[in-house]
């Protein structure tokens, strides 16, 4: 395995365990553990800081290599999958801090 393809299936999985957590943090939320699911939303955010750092410190200075082979569809979709949590956990975080609004919870 390159290097390109060891850093992209790092993003990946770590995205992946973000969204497990984001996902973990709806059903705490939908359950009424809102503090538990802002917890939850807590280690995606961290998940997500990790990935980032990944992205920015090993991929990018691999890629501008232009000796560097790259597997782009791997890189692409890991650049995708890691976009797509770090979405979907902002939304996540206004869902469930409007719901609990709306039951008087945070």
């Amino acid at each position: 395995m390159s290097n390109m393809e060891d850093i992209a299936i790092r993003l990946i999985s770590l995205a992946g365990d973000a969204n497990g957590q984001i996902m973990h943090a709806f059903t705490l939320a939908n359950s009424g553990n809102f503090y538990k699911g802002e917890a939850a939303l807590k280690k995606a955010t961290e998940l997500l800081l990790q990935a980032r750092e990944i992205e920015t410190k090993e991929l990018l200075p691999t890629a501008a290599d232009p000796d560097a082979k790259i597997p782009f569809a791997l890189v692409s979709h890991a650049q995708d999958y890691l976009a797509t949590a770090t979405m979907m956990r902002s939304m996540a975080a206004d869902i469930i801090h409007l719901s609990a609004r709306i039951h008087n919870e945070l």
